[in-house]
């Protein structure tokens, strides 16, 4: 049952991101944890989240500066791993309430406040700096950093292309190498491998969907829906 569960959602989040640009990571880590432990479940998310990046960086590999990447990446995995070893100690409990928080306060950031900072080009190096520890952080711990690199990335390049194309080589490198240290650290496991190809199945499906449906959706009024279902899912965490 839990794969099946695990290719639906993914399915959704594949839906979702590929209307909005983002979401897939947020969309599973909403519902996996009720079925792994939040560590695992934030690893599987990552595992999972490789297969939509890889198409974006192809679709925009000709704006990617690679060399500016290396500062920023350097500094979030160096904050990923201390998060992912955190993570792995903290009960499990605790942790479900942590990311209860999480998701409830995300909720309010999407809703309130996301658009004004996103609008806040020209921000300096300390509160880039930061953002990339801030992501680290949210990313190891639950798999969910993406809003936060996104707001760096905003604020770093030069238009929506040369955008796309490095959040998603963020995305991408991040995404595998978190995946490979939780092997490693043992947080992902072999039985959880079944998972991460049926929720690989579902977001490709959710997102070659998506590239159908585009043009007739509302991305705006799917964004705010997904928010609120961010927020509900938080406080049913914390209940």
């Amino acid at each position: 049952m839990e794969l099946i569960i695990t290719g639906l959602v993914a399915g959704v989040g594949g839906l979702v991101q590929g209307v909005t640009g983002f979401g897939s990571g947020i969309i599973m880590m909403m519902i996996l944890p009720y079925f792994f432990a939040v560590p695992s479940a934030a690893g599987i998310s990552n595992a999972i989240s490789i297969v939509i990046l890889v198409s974006m960086i192809w679709s925009y590999r000709k704006y990617i500066k690679w060399r500016e990447l290396i500062m920023p990446i350097a500094l979030y995995l160096a904050v990923c791993s201390g998060a992912i070893i955190f993570g792995s100690s903290v009960d499990g409990g605790v942790m479900k309430k942590a990311l209860g928080v999480f998701l409830v306060m995300l909720s309010i950031y999407f809703l309130f406040i996301a658009k004004k900072a996103g609008e806040k080009r020209g921000l300096g190096i300390p509160v880039k700096l930061f953002f990339i520890v801030a992501s680290g952080i949210c990313e190891g711990m639950f798999g969910i950093g993406g809003p936060l690199l996104v707001i760096y990335f905003l604020n770093s390049t030069d238009d929506s292309k040369e955008y796309l194309g490095m959040l998603s080589s963020a995305f991408i490198i991040g995404c595998t190498y978190n995946t490979i240290f939780r092997v490693i650290r043992g947080i992902i496991l072999p039985e959880h491998f079944a998972a991460i190809a049926a929720g690989g199945i579902g977001i490709f499906i959710g997102s070659m969907i998506a590239k159908k449906l585009v043009d007739k959706l509302n991305p705006e009024l799917i964004k705010k829906f997904t928010y609120l279902m961010i927020g509900l899912a938080g406080v049913l965490f914390l209940i």
